[in-house]
């Protein structure tokens, strides 16, 4: 309970360690939460809990497997970085607040229909490198109005899917497209 004690905390940096677990309890003044380049497997749904302040969180490069629902509600949350983990499918339900979200280079198969809905603020999405099919994706679920750039670039894409016609940036390389429509 070191964390909790430091009531005015605003960053704390714990990248580049061992860590295999989400620390915690953490003090609710946190904006910044660093925990890349660990060894950390899941994110328990408490495990942010209270954490209202929070515009940052990083955890790539880890062994994450599962987030779940822990991401709910974090109500300032502004950037997600949850690159370069084992991801199989996206988190339930983004922060409202959302403008980032990187998750390249896990094993997402799938992402629900209308899911970037919850995240009206959403602009930036990196999706590259993962296991993205057509089949896995609704035909309205990059459809979103906010979204500036679209990253989907080394996956396993045969079309390209319905965007929004306010995206500034498409990536598609390295894919298997064979059709225009």
């Amino acid at each position: 309970k070191v964390f909790s004690k430091l009531r005015h905390l605003e960053r704390l940096y714990l990248d580049h360690n061992n860590l295999t677990r989400m620390p915690g309890p953490l003090p609710r003044s946190l904006r910044e939460l660093h925990l890349d380049h660990n060894q950390i497997s899941r994110v328990p749904n408490n495990a942010l809990e209270g954490l209202e302040n929070l515009t940052a969180l990083y955890l790539h490069h880890n062994e994450i497997q599962e987030v779940g629902s822990s991401m709910r509600g974090l109500r300032s949350l502004i950037l997600l970085d949850l690159s370069y983990n084992h991801l199989r499918r996206v988190p339930d339900g983004l922060p409202s607040a959302l403008e980032q979200l990187y998750m390249e280079h896990n094993n997402v198969y799938t992402v629900p229909d209308s899911y970037f809905r919850g995240a009206p603020k959403l602009l930036y999405v990196r999706l590259s490198h993962n296991s993205l099919t057509n089949n896995g994706l609704a035909s309205n679920t990059f459809n979103s109005s906010s979204l500036l750039e679209l990253d989907l670039s080394y996956n396993q894409l045969q079309k390209i899917p319905p965007v929004n016609t306010n995206l500034e940036n498409l990536y598609l390389q390295g894919n298997r497209i064979n059709e225009f429509s």
